[in-house]
């Protein structure tokens, strides 16, 4: 996945390839943690509503560091 970004400056620049190879790379990542998720018995749903509970409680801060 890394080598799809490496020289792109934005999503735009992706051609149909790109984006074609980024959905399978997604899927294996998006079937792996399913994997993970049955392996300990946990719903993915709860435990992405658990994490966004907490996130809500964070501060983000999305300026530039200098």
């Amino acid at each position: 996945m890394k080598k799809i970004f490496q020289w792109k400056t934005s999503d735009d620049e992706l051609c149909e390839q790109d984006r074609q190879d980024l959905k399978l790379e997604v899927a294996d990542v998006l079937t792996y943690a399913y994997y993970m998720c049955d392996r300990l018995n946990v719903d993915p749903n709860d435990i992405i509503e658990e994490k966004f509970s907490k996130n809500k409680k964070r501060h983000w801060d999305f300026e530039e560091q200098k």
